[in-house]
């Protein structure tokens, strides 16, 4: 078997940059930014754990002027975003948790709805950056 030598692992850092580069619906997403300039933030506070200010976004992006309320209960889509993340990726630690790790049905029920509660901040926000990205697109200047 060869060694992955540096240039593959400087390959891979590329492509993840790449990825989550200025642009990419994945930069506004997991950085919660601006869908349209990538600059302003989509959340008053980017603490998804300061729980007080959890839903609070601004009515607009400081930099380009962009709307996050497009309409009155427009995140409510969101929530179906947010249902399939936290189905996903609660399915797949409970599988893990009961089958490949081997705990009891009990303890690794505990455990999911354990990692449920801490996630759903994150996953919250996660839903609301994917919702607003769907919509708007980045153009890099000022919608005006």
């Amino acid at each position: 078997m060869t060694k992955l030598g540096p240039f593959w692992y400087s390959i891979q850092f590329q492509l993840t940059m790449s990825f989550l580069s200025k642009g990419r619906k994945a930069y506004s997403i997991l950085r919660f930014r601006c869908p349209f300039c990538h600059e302003g933030k989509l959340f008053k506070n980017l603490n998804p754990y300061a729980l007080r200010q959890l839903y609070e976004m601004p009515e607009e992006c400081e930099q380009c002027g962009q709307d996050f309320q497009l309409e009155p209960g427009f995140y409510w889509g969101g929530m179906y975003i947010s249902y399939v993340i936290a189905a996903f990726l609660l399915c797949i630690v409970f599988v893990l948790l009961l089958f490949v790790i081997g705990l009891g049905f009990r303890t690794s029920e505990i455990i999911t709805i354990s990692i449920t509660f801490v996630l759903w901040p994150i996953i919250f926000r996660v839903s609301r950056s994917i919702w607003i990205n769907v919509f708007i697109h980045y153009e890099g200047r000022s919608p005006w």
